[in-house]
Formats: C-alpha cells, structure tokens, sequence
C-alpha cells in the first residue's frame, strides 16, 4: 500500500527564494560599492597631483613677482588656495601648447602606425626615422650642455628642458619605429628596453615639469614689470598711522597734533597689491635702483586711503 505525497506548495518555497534574492542584493550592493572605490582610487590621486602642481606653479609665479620687488614672498604668509587661484594665469598657456603637441603627436603615431602595419612606404619611413633619431640624439645633446652652462639668452630660457625633453622623446620613438621597420622586429618585452622606455617617460615629464616651471617664474617678473611701467595708473596710497613708522625717503611724512590718534601721515605711495593682511606698496617713480617696497600691516594702528590715478588708464 502505497501513501501519497501531499504537494508541496508554492509557499513553501519563499523562504528560500528570499534568501537567494538577499545574497543577490548584497552581491549587487558589494560589486557597486567596489566600483565606486576603483573610481576614487584613480580620481583621487589625479586630483592631487593636479592640485599640488597648481599651488607649485602658482607659488613659483608669484615668489618671482613679488622678488621683483625685493620681497619675500614667505613675508606675506599667503595660504595654499591663494597659491592655487593664482597659478590659473600661468596654466592656460603652457598646458594648451602641451596639449596641442600631444593631439599632434597622436596624429602622426596613428600614421606611422597605420604604415608599418600596411608595410607600405618602409623606405621613407626608415630613412625620416634615422633623421629624426638623429635630430632627437643632437637637441639632447644641447639641451643637457645648456641645462649646465646656463642658457644662451633669456630670449630663449625655455630652450634647455625642451630641446632635451624634445630630443630624449624623438629619439626614443624613431628607435621604436626603426625596430618595428626591421624584417625580424627586436622584442620590446626584454627588461633593458622596457627600463629604457620609462627612463624616457620619467625624462619628458621631469622636463615638461622643468619648462611650466621656468615659464610661470617668467610669467611672474613679467606681471611685476608691467606693475611698474603702469605705476602711474595704479591708486595712489595715503597712510595714516598712531606711531612714526620711519619710512623716509622719498615718501613724504607729515605729522599732525599730538592730540590726533593718527598723527602720521605718509604720501607718494601706489598699492600694488593686498596679499594676506599686508598692503604692498611701492614708492612713486620706483626703479629697481632707487625705488623701495613697504608691507604695511592692515591693523587697527593704521589707516589707508587710497586716491584714483590722476592719468587716464
């Protein structure tokens, strides 16, 4: 005699089904929050070299301004985003130029590249790639004997890093296109090439760094003497203060009743600039051989006013 079963019922099976729905959640949930981290992991370090070559240019920019002046640009007590709002002017041009020459250099990979695989035009192609190679051997070559004997003129002071970084980069690529052309191409997976590739890399970027570098020092001295060829059109600076500051010449003192609270008054002075809580100024008419620079503290022992310039902008 044989018994039956009962049915199993749907209801049964919920629970189970339940659980397998969880774990497909958490899986889900995990595999989201892995792909969040992996973004992070690479934005993260991307923004923060970013951010750090931005305060580095900026503070190389403006040290150069201000010791144009014959100030210290550590006097200022400037913060890091001040740095970094600052480096904006000296970024643009450098990083498009840069920019340029890589979506350039893209172009011309993708040919070259195209004609090896095609095997077409070898003959040409080995014969602008030994002259390149060459090129490449020789801005190398100056490049390292200007990095160490100064350059040649200010005219050209970024010619050093990039006739090396230039040189090192066009070398590299014509050996890589001339092993390619080869009837047997050389294995690049060997150790020895693979280090030189990276010696290579680590070259260009050291010398990108280099002319971003000598080009927001420039950019820099080249703000502080338009400053001083347009002094004339900056405000003019009255400074009222509770004490003598002992400026001299050739700005002008007067003193007023001893019964005043800003007894002092000094005149013949143009703002350049507030950079922290420090006024900058520069006396009239000033040179690089006569004129002085004076920080003056924004407290309350001094007042400025300040006056529009007389000649039109």
């Amino acid at each position: 005699m044989t018994s039956r079963q009962p049915p199993v019922s749907g209801s049964s099976f919920r629970p189970a089904r339940a659980r397998a729905a969880s774990v497909d959640g958490r899986a889900d949930s995990g595999s989201a929050v892995r792909e969040v981290l992996e973004w992070l992991s690479l934005v993260v370090p991307i923004v923060t070299i970013v951010t750090a070559l931005l305060f580095w240019f900026g503070y190389t920019a403006t040290d150069a301004r201000f010791a144009y002046f014959g100030i210290d640009s550590s006097t200022l007590e400037l913060t890091n985003i001040d740095y970094v709002l600052r480096s904006a002017d000296g970024i643009f041009v450098p990083a498009t130029v840069t920019l340029l020459i890589v979506l350039c250099a893209s172009a011309v990979h993708a040919l070259v590249g195209a004609a090896i695989q095609q095997r077409r035009g070898g003959t040409v192609l080995r014969k602008a790639a030994t002259a390149t190679l060459v090129l490449g051997l020789a801005g190398t070559a100056i490049g390292v004997f200007w990095m160490f004997e100064g350059r040649p003129d200010r005219v050209y002071y970024l010619l050093p890093p990039i006739l090396l970084g230039g040189g090192v980069l066009v070398f590299a690529y014509s050996a890589r296109v001339l092993s390619s052309l080869r009837v047997e191409p050389v294995d690049s997976g060997t150790i020895w090439q693979r280090v030189g590739m990276w010696a290579a890399a680590a070259i260009v970027l050291l010398m990108v760094f280099w002319t971003f570098s000598l080009y927001a020092r420039a950019l820099g001295t080249g703000r502080a003497v338009t400053y001083v060829d347009r002094l004339a059109n900056r405000p003019s600076a009255i400074v009222y203060s509770s004490r003598s500051l002992d400026v001299g010449e050739p700005v002008d003192e007067t003193v007023g009743d001893a019964e005043s609270y800003y007894r002092y008054r000094y005149s013949g002075l143009r703002v350049v600039i507030k950079a922290g809580d420090k006024y900058v100024l520069l006396t009239e008419g000033w040179t690089r051989d006569s004129g002085r620079a004076i920080l003056i503290d924004d407290t309350a022992e001094v007042r400025l006013e300040f006056e529009p310039p007389r000649e039109p902008r």
